[in-house]
C-alpha cells in the first residue's frame, strides 16, 4: 500500500512540471517533427541523442494483491539551450507514447 501511494505521489509531481504535448514537436536544431508512436531510434535520427535518459517503472500487482515495480521503457529529456522549453520523452518499449513540456534549459 505505501509503495502504491509513493508511485502515484511520484507520477503525479512529473506530470505537474510538465504540459503534456498532444502529439510532438519539432527539435529546434533540425526542425525535424517527433510524434508520438515514433520509435527510439526515430527521434535520435531527428532530434540526436537525449541530454538525459533514465528507466521507466510502472507497477504490476497481482491478483494476491502483491505489487512490484517493472522496468517498461526509458524517459528522455532534450535539453535544447536557456531560449527552448525542455521536452520529457516517455518510451514504452521502444515506442514513444507521451511528450511534456518542461522548464526552460540551461
Amino acid at each position: 500500500m505505501f509503495l502504491r501511494g509513493w508511485l502515484l505521489g511520484a507520477l503525479l509531481l512529473l506530470a505537474s512540471e510538465g504540459q503534456v504535448l498532444a502529439d510532438g514537436f519539432r527539435c529546434p536544431k533540425s526542425d525535424r517533427l517527433v510524434e508520438v508512436g515514433y520509435s527510439m531510434k526515430d527521434v535520435v535520427a531527428r532530434c540526436g541523442p537525449a541530454t538525459s535518459r533514465k528507466d521507466l517503472f510502472e507497477t504490476d500487482c497481482s491478483q494476491g494483491g502483491d505489487c512490484y515495480l517493472v522496468r517498461t521503457g526509458e524517459i528522455w529529456t532534450y535539453d535544447f539551450g536557456p531560449s527552448y522549453l525542455t521536452r520529457i520523452l516517455y518510451f514504452r518499449g521502444v515506442s514513444l507514447f507521451k511528450v511534456e513540456e518542461g522548464k526552460y534549459g540551461r
